[in-house]
């Protein structure tokens, strides 16, 4: 196996949320390559405690789209790859816009920033 070209991510603390399968699964195991402390999220426990122990990272069980259940969280993180998402295959009309990728991503991603999880130099 080659050695991982990038930066050295050693001391770093990654949070990657829909790290259980997919593009997630992919930058949570590059950035464990690169040697940074991964944490796995994803709503899939199976799955995200797969992909945690294949690349020896922390598992995080967590509904990104249930915001009330964010409040008592709190995460440390160096780097925070937002990926979680959510694809609903059904016509239009019976689509609730509450699970639409775009209310995941915003419902996930801005709660953390909020509370400072996001890099002190964030507008």
């Amino acid at each position: 196996m080659s050695t991982p070209t990038g930066p050295d991510l050693s001391g770093r603390r990654a949070v990657v949320t829909g790290a259980a399968s997919g593009i997630g699964a992919a930058v949570a195991a590059r950035l464990a390559a690169l040697h940074a402390e991964v944490v796995v999220c994803d709503v899939d426990a199976e799955g995200a405690a797969r992909m945690a122990e294949r690349i020896g990272g922390e598992t995080l069980v967590l509904d990104l789209s249930r915001t009330s259940d964010l409040g008592d969280l709190h995460l440390e993180a160096d780097i925070l790859v937002s990926n979680a998402g959510a694809q609903n295959v059904a016509p239009v009309e019976r689509s609730a816009p509450r699970g639409s990728p775009m209310a995941v991503q915003l419902s996930g991603s801005l709660p953390p920033m909020r509370e400072g999880t996001a890099s002190e130099s964030w507008p």
